[in-house]
């Protein structure tokens, strides 16, 4: 009988972003390029029929800390406060 060991898997987190085109956010898409561009793993425009359930701009990417994971999604999401 042969029995195998468990690997030792470490932890990893993936995050999913979806940005919409109407909204006006703090990066722009050569920003979130350039800063998070060693964990990107994903980065595409979707197909209107989708778009809408997902956003326009959609980023996947994996990171070592849930705190550079909720960094990720708070930069990403951050829109331009609005003008009065």
């Amino acid at each position: 009988m042969t029995t195998r060991k468990k690997k030792s898997a470490a932890t990893h987190y993936c995050g999913f972003a979806g940005l919409r085109d109407y909204k006006d956010y703090v990066l722009s898409h050569e920003e979130i390029l350039e800063k998070y561009s060693d964990h990107l793993k994903m980065t595409t425009r979707l197909p209107d029929a989708l778009s809408a359930a997902m956003g326009n701009k959609i980023y996947m990417a994996t990171f070592d800390t849930k705190e550079e994971l909720d960094t990720f999604f708070r930069d990403l999401l951050e829109v331009k406060e609005a003008k009065a």
